[in-house]
């Protein structure tokens, strides 16, 4: 039998989780047997990253389908990333919030909590995979060179994935097939592509951007990472609050072009103010803007993703930085009262090299104008249909805006059927799996030293330099802060110790109190802890109150001292009859049915 140097979990055994309500509701305690594998299931629209480590900054090697059914075996001592096996005994990490724990099923034992693992230094780039180039088969060791023992025999002409390669690039770190891994003397490995993986961004510096042609149409890459969306600057902008993404997408590099929008078969109702071929489309409505995208098998970006490709992880109040730059855009002091050809502000571009996101034309997005956090499942993002009394957000500013129109993370809303002369857009498009590399070895020699994650495990509970696990009373943990909406602002505790009790939270907005008032004699709430429903949901409504422009009520449910363990909070609301909250309908025959939302934890 031969050894790998990758690490395993340790099982140990703690205590099972329970959860008791406390008054109004009678005493019930969960007693999960502890026996069954602990499965749950990929709840995503799209394929999920499974992940090398805890952290969206290690490298992913497995894409898993909606519906997959996974094995956890773990947890990080955040409680937002599950370890988990797949089915073909491989082990890496998924993200708490796409992972669905099925009570029914299976119940929650004992979870093992692993340590912290060092963020890999991965530069950006595309899965790489390469085949054993000999006759015979060759060895697999724990290191860079001949000294290291041998892990691993890896046979003739089999695939192998490149993780990375030594200082000298003579050595590079491979993994096989069956998911052991080790280093291969490089002269030993024949390089081929595959479908990219593009590893988390940290920095606005630390991403090159990437371009591709779509039918005429140049696009740029969007990478995976996390920024602060929205600023103190106006109310409707706040709170500010983490946005994450796990997957790339593309988006358009200018705004679209009247050419490309002739080329494209795109419809247009009325006629450009200003003509030209390279000039921007301009007088186009919502629906005349999405109805293009998707012609192009491509879709308008959500307002997240527009502001994440307009700033980028550093979050920039511009395009360009944090200070106005006039000659960097297009707007109403240097416009001459007219819209310019797409691109002629190259110094305005963004971190991946996107034109024009500020000024020339605002800029439709998919999104619902809603107050922030921005959730993109809480109906923000529906399909409203022809309806023409809905609004939707545009973004960037334009020729006759003022600089401040012009900051990335400002708003602007209207009607879906208005156009006017200085509205536009640029489509997004996801990634898929046509986008290959094309310059592997060029790639490959971006890829930086990697050392084997370490074999020791400490097991549970974890004291870390960030704080030790301290019992806590009342700590809040809302219904929904799985979604990345929540990250940084809203988020889950990450220190509670055995004993701790805290407050499931959720609330409703609306633009008038008796649009509250609707909603709750409407409103049918369905609320579970690890499988177990909350009585009488409606019970921990408190008051309502304004909050900015809106109103809000808030539910406030308190637990008795929670065991060690992981715990999921799953919520859901739907309505025995339509309401309206002032920005959009819900209930029965409407695009909003349900609100969905989980929420994921651990006591240590």
């Amino acid at each position: 039998a031969t050894s790998t140097d990758t690490a395993t979990a340790t099982n140990t055994a703690t205590a099972t989780p329970s959860i008791t309500p406390v008054p109004p509701t009678a005493t019930t305690t969960l007693t999960p047997s502890p026996t069954p594998p602990i499965m749950g299931i990929v709840n995503s629209l799209q394929t999920v990253n499974v992940r090398r480590g805890p952290g969206a900054s290690f490298g992913a090697f497995e894409a898993l389908f909606p519906g997959t059914e996974v094995q956890i075996i773990g947890v990080d001592e955040t409680g937002r990333w599950l370890n988990v096996r797949l089915e073909d005994g491989r082990e890496g990490w998924i993200n708490s919030p796409l992972v669905r724990i099925d009570p029914t099923n299976t119940p929650l034992a004992t979870f093992t909590l692993l340590p912290d693992q060092p963020t890999p230094t991965l530069t950006p780039t595309e899965v790489i995979t390469g085949k054993v180039a000999s006759s015979q088969a060759v060895n697999v060791r724990a290191g860079p060179g001949t000294d290291y023992r041998v892990v691993a025999v890896a046979d003739a002409n089999i695939t192998i994935t490149i993780l990375g390669q030594n200082t000298e690039g003579d050595w590079l770190q491979v993994r096989t097939s069956d998911g052991r891994s080790g280093w291969i003397s490089a002269s030993q490995v024949r390089l081929e592509s595959a479908p990219p993986v593009i590893d988390f961004i940290a920095r606005n510096a630390d991403w090159t951007p990437v371009e591709r042609d779509f039918d005429g149409v140049t696009m740029m890459l969007v990478p995976v990472g996390c920024f602060d969306m929205g600023s103190t600057a106006n109310d409707d902008e706040q709170p500010v609050h983490e946005q994450c993404f796990d997957t790339p997408f593309w988006i358009d590099k200018t705004e679209v072009t009247q050419a490309q929008f002739r080329a494209n078969n795109g419809v247009q109702a009325s006629s450009n103010h200003f003509t030209g071929d390279n000039r921007p489309v301009e007088v186009i409505s919502w629906f005349e803007a999405r109805d293009y995208c998707e012609a192009r098998g491509a879709r308008l970006p959500n307002e997240a993703e527009w502001e994440y490709a307009a700033r980028g992880p550093d979050a920039l109040t511009y395009t360009w930085g944090n200070t106005f730059v006039a000659e960097d855009a297009v707007y109403v002091v240097n416009s001459n009262v007219q819209t310019a050809n797409v691109g002629s502000k190259p110094g305005g571009a963004s971190w991946v090299g996107a034109l024009d996101m500020a000024g020339n034309l605002w800029e439709w997005t998919s999104s619902l104008y809603r107050p922030y956090p921005y959730i993109g499942g809480d109906g923000r993002e529906a399909d409203t249909g022809t309806r023409t009394d809905v609004q939707r957000v545009l973004r960037g500013g334009s020729w006759l805006s003022n600089s401040d129109d012009l900051r990335a993370p400002n708003r602007s809303w209207i009607l879906t059927i208005s156009k006017n002369f200085d509205y536009g857009f640029r489509c997004a498009r996801d990634l898929d799996s046509t986008d290959t590399t094309e310059t592997l070895r060029t790639q490959l020699a971006t890829l930086t030293t990697i050392l084997p994650l370490p074999t020791d495990q400490v097991l549970f509970p974890i004291p870390t330099t960030s704080g030790e696990p301290v019992i806590q009373s009342g700590a809040d943990v809302y219904a929904y802060c799985d979604s990345p909406a929540f990250g940084g602002t809203i988020r889950a505790p990450t220190n509670l110790a055995s004993g701790s009790t805290v407050e499931i939270r959720w609330n409703w907005f609306a633009k008038t109190e008796q649009q509250i008032r609707d909603h709750l004699e409407s409103a049918q709430y369905e609320i579970t802890i690890n499988g177990v429903s909350i009585d009488n949901p409606l019970d921990y409504a408190t008051t309502i109150s304004p909050s900015g422009g809106d109103f809000v009520l808030d539910f406030f449910y308190p637990t008795e001292p929670l065991t060690a363990g992981i715990y999921q909070v799953v919520y859901r609301v739907t309505w025995r009859e339509q309401i309206f909250d002032g920005y959009d309908y819900f209930g029965p025959e409407t695009n909003n049915p349900e609100v969905t939302g989980t929420c994921t934890f651990a006591v240590r």
